[in-house]
């Protein structure tokens, strides 16, 4: 049809061999779909299954009206309408001729259809006589029309749009696909070239052995073949309890098959025994050598090499090996560095991203990277670790953990009293006295005696020997603490603080901007933003010049003695209490003080059954650790927004106004509350995190958000 001379509605009609009308009187034999009622007739036109119709016969089908138009002739040999040039030569009145007169339409029984009609996004109609357009529905504007766009074209087949998802811009022809579930690139296929096969490696040497478990990343849980696993891509083990013995291992004289090729010791000859060469590759002192096989002596194993199971073959590297660490059985959870364990310390979320330091003073991060936030140099997302270069000698970190996602910077703290920043800058909050991003670390000028340090929504603040406080960067609510409320692009003094020993800081756009700090003598003073009554003095309504509900200088918090230590999050604090409960005051809309109602408060109140040994304060959440190592969360009601899915890691989606205790972590040694996900580090399994995902927060080489904590890939155990 589409290069006739117009053409017509598919017929159809009475089909005899399909519909048996003597069964009406039954009702057995009334249609069910139109093609029961076609008569195989073109001009006659299109004949519907429609028993409610009163012209439609006992068999429910209704007669059609003719597929021709007035002015046209129907070729039944042809199935097509024939326009009366001689006569219109435009039979639908179109404003376009027929192609049979001259003209240009390629159906003149369709007043819809001609060139230059505007397409639109329907089911097989082509409006302006191109099969190859379709209109241009592109909903989610990633370039690619619809696929519920179509056409048909000259053969009659539909040809649609090639988006197979028009509400995802990632999901489209172009698209790479990645290990997540969907078919990403709209060929048909799920995650085709990216599931990895996954094999037991019992002792860790990289090569696995047995059935494959195939998936997106390694499984959470180990098989019950081993009782300390990790997970291996390469297959082909022959001894998956000793880590020397794998396919690309170095055969030497001790015994065993180390290159798995069927063949103990292979050509290494007994008569070389005792050769110094043989001895330095068996990584012993000495060995006895029987019946071609050769075994180091008891107690040769020459460092860092240790003997770690029932026979003395000097298997295990001491200076690298996870598993045994510089001795036997001392299991690291990140990384074995020179016979010393480099695991995680601490743990900071942010927005979108999480970093971590390391026992070393290695810093490395992972997640959103848009503004630089994870100091690699460049401006790409990770979704596994990445380390942040140049630094080796970090005793504190601090990232903006509770403004919004996109927006962050980090910093860290130097065992010589030196900062390093890097990240967004726009307000001054990297301290080098511009507004620019930096993609790696740089120095904060001029500052040499820090001691503490806390990175805020767009600000910046650390202790100095002296107990004194500078701050820098944003300013708008009096955050910066110098009696005013002008930005900073390098250090300014906090007025009326001498005997600081922590601080923080925190604030997003919904919440403002606050900063505190706990004195020697367990008080706690905070300035900045009020609207929610963070600064907890019992009020929200102090003032400072340009802006109101703040303080542009540090106020007490009413009540408040014998803070042991300090949290700040997006619009509310916390302390630990030496006499037992944790304290918090600020926002509570999303049930973030924990006290068992979502009421603002102005002054510190308890949570909920909560003594604990460390909090740490997020947007709209809090975390806290127990005397007995068990995490809890609580917050995330929703107030401002959906709850964030599993950002208190007990498998559910929504919040708590009182703590609830994380799923498996009992035994932790460090926890993070970031804006939608959460982080901790457990003394068994490395750093865990746990929450929403979309830039790779959690650190587990994919993008899938979780309800309860998983290891963080490389840096958790396995």
């Amino acid at each position: 049809m589409a290069c006739g001379g117009g053409g017509g509605p598919e017929d159809a009609g009475l089909n005899d061999a399909a519909m048996d009308s003597s069964r009406a009187d039954t009702g057995a034999g009334i249609c069910s779909a139109n093609a029961e009622c076609d008569d195989g007739l073109f001009c006659n036109g299109a004949e519907t299954c429609a028993p409610d119709d009163p012209t439609a016969a006992v068999d429910g089908c209704a007669p059609a009206e003719a597929a021709c138009l007035a002015g046209q002739t129907c070729d039944e040999d042809a199935d097509r309408c024939l326009t009366a040039c001689d006569r219109n030569g435009d039979a639908d009145g179109d404003g376009h001729d027929s192609i049979d007169c001259g003209g240009d339409d390629c159906d003149d029984a369709d007043a819809n259809r001609f060139p230059g009609n505007a397409e639109v996004c329907d089911a097989d109609h082509d409006e302006d006589c191109d099969p190859a357009t379709f209109g241009e529905r592109d909903g989610d504007d990633d370039g690619y029309i619809d696929s519920a766009c179509c056409n048909l074209d000259a053969a009659g087949s539909s040809v649609c749009g090639d988006d197979c998802d028009d509400g995802d811009a990632t999901v489209h022809p172009s698209a790479s696909e990645v290990c997540n579930g969907f078919d990403d690139d709209c060929n048909g296929m799920t995650d085709e070239g990216v599931i990895q096969s996954y094999f037991a490696d019992c002792d860790g040497d990289g090569w696995g052995v047995g059935e494959a478990t195939m998936g997106c990343s390694p499984p959470a849980d180990p098989p019950s073949t081993c009782s300390v696993v990790s997970w291996a891509a390469a297959d082909g083990d022959c001894d998956d309890a000793d880590a020397d013995a794998h396919p690309t291992a170095t055969e030497i004289c001790d015994g065993i098959d180390n290159d798995c090729d069927g063949a103990i010791d292979g050509s290494v000859a007994e008569a070389w025994c005792n050769d110094p060469a043989q001895l330095a590759a068996a990584h012993a002192a000495s060995s006895t050598c029987s019946a071609g096989a050769c075994t180091p002596d008891a107690g040769s194993c020459v460092g860092p090499f240790l003997s770690c199971d029932a026979t003395p073959d000097c298997e295990t590297d001491g200076a690298t090996g996870r598993l045994h660490c510089g001795s036997c059985d001392n299991r690291c959870l990140w990384e074995c560095v020179s016979g010393s364990c480099d695991d995680a310390i601490d743990v900071a979320a942010g927005a979108g991203f999480t970093c971590a330091l390391r026992a070393s003073g290695r810093v490395a991060c992972w997640g959103r990277n848009d503004h630089g936030q994870l100091g690699d140099g460049t401006r790409a997302n990770h979704s596994t670790l990445a380390e942040v270069p140049g630094i080796v000698d970090a005793i504190e970190l601090d990232v903006d953990g509770s403004g919004r996602a996109g927006l962050g910077h980090s910093c860290a703290l130097r065992a010589t009293g030196g900062v390093l920043c890097w990240g967004l800058g726009d307000h001054g909050q990297l301290g080098d006295g511009t507004t620019t991003d930096s993609l790696s670390p740089i120095a904060v000028p001029g500052l040499t005696d820090a001691v503490h340090i806390a990175v805020g929504f767009g600000h910046t603040c650390a202790i100095h020997l002296d107990g004194s406080i500078s701050c820098w960067g944003r300013n708008d609510y009096g955050q910066l603490g110098d009696g005013t409320t002008v930005e900073r692009l390098t250090p300014v003094t906090v007025i009326g603080i001498d005997d600081a020993v922590e601080i923080g800081a925190g604030g997003g756009n919904l919440t403002r901007y606050l900063t505190c700090a706990r004195r020697a003598s367990g008080h706690v003073a905070c300035w900045g933003s009020n609207i929610n009554g963070q600064l907890g003095d019992g009020t929200t309504h102090d003032t400072c010049p340009g802006g109101t509900d703040c303080s542009a200088l540090p106020v007490t918090v009413a009540g408040l003695s014998g803070a042991t230590s300090l949290t700040v999050g997006a619009g509310h604090a916390c302390v630990i209490s030496a006499a037992g409960p944790t304290l918090c005051w600020g926002r509570n809309l999303e049930q973030q003080l924990g006290n068992g109602s979502s009421a603002n408060s102005s002054t510190p109140v308890a949570v909920s059954g909560l003594p604990a040994v460390s909090a740490s304060a997020g947007r709209f959440h809090s975390c806290a650790i127990r005397a007995s190592g068990q995490a809890v969360c609580w917050g995330n009601r929703g107030g401002f927004a959906a709850p964030a899915p599993g950002v208190l890691g007990n498998n559910t989606l929504g919040g708590s106004a009182t703590a609830v205790d994380v799923l498996g972590l009992g035994d932790a040694t460090a926890i993070a509350a970031g804006h939608w996900h959460s982080c901790a580090i457990s003394a068994s399994q490395g750093v865990l995190c746990w929450g929403v995902n979309t830039s790779g927060e959690l650190g587990t080489g994919d993008l899938l958000s979780t309800k309860r904590p998983v290891p963080v890939v490389g840096a958790g155990w396995p």
